[in-house]
């Protein structure tokens, strides 16, 4: 559920980002990609990986830190894959949020064990 939340926050913001701005797909997805991120780290830690300790909302920078860097494989790939779709096909430029969804599916396995083992332990 919280990934979901994540694509929906990363592909919604993108599509204002693209709309509203001279920004391109790939600056417009740095923007979004990073609100998303936040997001989910955010519901991960109140939801999917609650403790009495993330409950009482003791966040902080360290574990955020430790959130991006536990994900910098999934990240990458994410990033990755999205670059590569809309850099390479022209269904994909048309209409970045399909190469959100792509790239956060690949990465959605990685993102989930490393935060499980890493971060939220």
């Amino acid at each position: 559920m919280v990934g979901t939340i994540g694509y929906v926050t990363d592909a919604f913001l993108l599509f204002l980002v693209l709309r509203y701005t001279s920004l391109n797909a790939l600056q417009g997805r740095a923007i979004s990609f990073l609100v998303a991120v936040f997001v989910t780290w955010r519901l991960n830690r109140k939801f999917t990986f609650a403790t009495a300790k993330n409950l009482a909302g003791h966040a902080g920078l360290e574990e955020f830190a430790r959130y991006l860097a536990a994900n910098f494989l999934g990240i990458s790939m994410n990033l990755g894959i999205y670059t590569i779709l809309v850099l390479k096909f022209p269904f994909f430029s048309a209409s970045p949020q399909f190469a959100v969804a792509a790239g956060s599916i690949a990465a959605l396995t990685v993102n989930f064990m490393l935060s499980n083992y890493w971060v939220f332990k």
